[in-house]
This record gives structure tokens, sequence and C-alpha cells, in this order.
């Protein structure tokens, strides 16, 4: 691991802001190289597959994180890396710590879901979003009322993967976590992070999804 590592991915915020996220509050000084659809209607994806099989990749996609001879895609591999890597105490210790953030993983993956089905192929309704993911969030509330963080009362890696899509979903709709007030708690209150206040002010212009995505957010 040496000089700056490079975080590759498109202008939008999509599998890889809960990443740069988590750069930005280690303060680590990485490249955020960026790749930009074409303009509308073709939306061309010619600035990443002219390089796609050029990097060296073994899989190659985006985003993709390479940190000297270290090339890695997919993800939640390239956040976990990263973390490791660069911000060690965000690595919960132990065994019971590591279930806790692989758990609240999960539980993100699954409410995110129906958000980015809705985006992409609209096959449901906002009123179908909300009744979809009510349960989860319900216990995601009630998990947040006893716990600050992912993990407990310790920030991890965890906790930029589930603010990064508790973000998404207000940037849908500013008035969804209202009957969640503990989650809502949550999300203010990593806002206000030292670390992360600015960044996430200059950066919520950001679409969540591809432009090609026929709900824009």
């Amino acid at each position: 691991m040496s000089g700056k590592p490079v975080l590759g991915y498109w202008n939008i915020r999509g599998l890889a802001q809960d990443t740069r996220l988590m750069l930005t509050y280690l303060k680590v000084d990485f490249e955020d190289k960026i790749y930009a659809f074409g303009p509308a209607p073709e939306y061309s994806q010619q600035a990443w597959l002219s390089e796609k099989t050029t990097l060296g990749l073994d899989f190659p996609n985006l985003p993709y994180y390479i940190d000297g001879d270290v090339k890695i895609t997919e993800s939640k591999a390239v956040l976990k890396y990263a973390a490791r890597t660069r911000g060690p105490a965000l690595v919960p210790s132990t065994p019971e710590g590591l279930a806790k953030a692989d758990m609240i993983e999960g539980v993100a993956n699954d409410v995110v879901t129906a958000l980015v089905t809705l985006a992409y192929a609209p096959v449901g309704t906002p009123d179908t979003v909300a009744t979809t993911t009510a349960p989860k969030f319900q216990k995601l509330n009630e998990y947040l009322t006893k716990n600050r963080y992912a993990v407990g009362d310790k920030i991890s890696y965890a906790d930029f993967i589930l603010y990064e899509v508790l973000h998404q979903f207000q940037k849908y709709n500013s008035e969804f976590l209202k009957p969640y007030p503990a989650v809502e708690k949550y999300v203010k209150d990593f806002e206000a992070l030292p670390e992360l206040t600015e960044y996430i002010k200059a950066n919520n212009h950001l679409l969540c999804y591809s432009p090609y995505a026929p709900i824009q957010f």
C-alpha cells in the first residue's frame, strides 16, 4: 500500500458514495476518478468502456479501487478493504461486532432494493415502496433507539453503508423518514460529524442512480 489510492466510479452516488464518504471521514488523500455518462438520450458509457480492460482489474467493473499493486472491484469489497487498510478503527474487533455490521449491511441492502427497483424498472408506486420497506424500517428504528451507531456506540464502516442508503431515501422523498424518529435522528447526527458536514453539503447534487433511470432523484 503506497501513494494515493484511486476510487473509480460514475458521476452519481450509486454504489460508491459510501466509500467516498468513508475515505473523506478518514481524511484519506485519494483520487476520486469520475467517469461521466455521455449526453441524452444515449448516455454513452464510452468514458468507462475505453478504459475497462486496460487497468489490470481481475473483474473489470465500477466501482474499482486501486491502492498500489492492489486492485479491487465489487462495491462492498472496495469499502471493506479501504476500511481495513486506511481506517482499521472502523472495523469491529469482535465476531459479534462483525456480525452486527454484516446484519446492518443486509438490512440496508434489503430496503434500498425497493428504491432501486422503482427507479430503474418502475413496476410499483411510491406507496408500495413505503409499504414494502415499513417492517424493516420499523425494526431499524427500534434498533437505533438503543444503538447510537450500526454496531453500538462506536462508528464503523457499516454506518457509511447505512447512512448512504438512508440519504437516498431522503433524496427520493424528504418526508420518507418522518415516521421513524430514531432513524431520522441517526441521519442528522451523521451529517453533523465535523469530518463530513461540508462534503455532504457539497455533493448533495449528485443523482442517486444512472441518468437513464426512468425516475430520478
